[in-house]
């Protein structure tokens, strides 16, 4: 709605301009401004690399005749991959007026229209209820792992059940990877099996691409064992 009231068009490149303009005004500025040092970038010889290798396309977003907001997006057959966004100068006010929402709009809208039964929207942090996830959630998307990616790790070892830990298991079901290389959520209540059940099921319908990720349910005050769904 929001990129429809600001009157945002978008239109796909393979143009090398318009890729090092991507890459020096748009991408590398938002992803500064949002995560400063922390920041990780590929590097414009990578980006421009996927350009001439035939890889990636850009899909750029305008306001009248300028480009305001733009991604890189690779298409193969049926699947279609988001890698890299970008607004101009990393501009809060762009931002505001919905310039990123626009392009993750319309690449699903590309997507769609090129006949993709699955669009990868990147990656997210290992916790279901994480702001990235749930705003990738909003968009129709799913929870999902694969083997080949592999992009760092976090261990979670519970030594003492604290009262603000189980808050926060029970808050905040987490996806980790299994010793197959498989994804599973695993989810903390405190209920009585019916709820936990209740509940199992929603986490499932509501992360859960089935067949992708799977999903265990531990209840704290009670037996270890995860009940399987």
């Amino acid at each position: 709605n929001k990129a429809r009231r600001a009157g945002f068009t978008y239109a796909m490149s393979c143009r090398e301009a318009d890729f090092a303009d991507f890459y020096d005004r748009l991408h590398a500025p938002y992803v500064k401004d949002r995560h400063g040092d922390g920041a990780s970038l590929q590097s414009r010889e990578e980006t421009l690399a996927k350009l001439r290798a035939g890889a990636w396309q850009l899909l750029t977003v305008k306001a009248g005749e300028t480009v305001v907001a733009a991604g890189t997006v690779e298409f193969a057959g049926t699947t279609a991959r988001f890698w890299q966004l970008g607004v101009r100068d990393g501009d809060p006010a762009l931002l505001e007026a919905g310039a990123a929402d626009a392009v993750y709009s319309f690449v699903v809208d590309e997507a769609r229209a090129r006949g993709c039964a699955i669009l990868h929207l990147g990656h997210s942090r290992p916790f279901a209820r994480d702001g990235v996830l749930e705003y990738k959630r909003m968009l129709g998307g799913y929870a999902l792992g694969s083997r080949d990616e592999r992009r760092g790790s976090i261990e979670l070892s519970v030594r003492r059940m604290a009262p603000g830990l189980a808050d926060f298991l029970t808050e905040n079901p987490v996806i980790a990877r299994e010793p197959d290389g498989r994804f599973r959520l695993y989810g903390f209540t405190r209920g009585d099996a019916a709820g936990s059940r209740e509940l199992a099921e929603r986490w499932r319908d509501r992360y859960c691409f089935k067949g992708t990720l799977g999903l265990s349910v531990f209840t704290l005050a009670s037996s270890p064992a995860p009940m399987q769904i």
